[in-house]
């Protein structure tokens, strides 16, 4: 199950890194909206790959109303950005920090609990790392001293 929570909260998150897209705001705003897009891109890739790795262990897709479903049963708390909210570039990525975090902590689960192959296990280990390089080494660059 816990491959499918992933699954989830990749949908979840990439549309909330959407909103954070649409949304931020100041004079810093064209590098922003840029790197939030790439991120948009980045979290749509890795769900699209885990959704086809579901597939080849006999986990379905899930639709948008099953991942609330999914998420709502899970015992983590998510998360749904407000559409109408405004974000500064620091609470853009302040609120990146945690998606990074609770997604990697995630795939550190899965990778840990489920019985996958090997191959899958290391393509989801890909993951974490282009994750973790995003969170611990870019995003500590960006909100140092702001």
């Amino acid at each position: 199950m816990s491959l499918k929570i992933l699954l989830s909260a990749l949908v979840l998150q990439t549309h909330n890194v959407r909103i954070l897209h649409w949304n931020v705001t100041g004079l810093d705003f064209d590098p922003v909206h840029k790197t939030l897009d790439s991120y948009h891109e980045m979290l749509d890739g890795l769900a699209d790959e885990v959704a086809e790795i579901g597939i080849q262990v006999g986990i379905a897709p899930v639709g948008l109303f099953e991942v609330f479903g999914i998420l709502k049963d899970d015992n983590r708390t998510y998360v749904s950005l407000n559409g109408s909210k405004k974000f500064t570039s620091k609470e853009a990525f302040i609120c990146i920090n945690d998606i990074f975090k609770n997604l990697i902590d995630l795939y550190t689960e899965v990778c840990n609990s489920d019985a996958l192959p090997p191959d899958i296990v290391n393509k989801l280990e890909e993951h974490m790392y282009t994750l973790r390089k995003e969170l611990q080494y870019k995003n500590v660059s960006r909100l140092y001293n702001s």
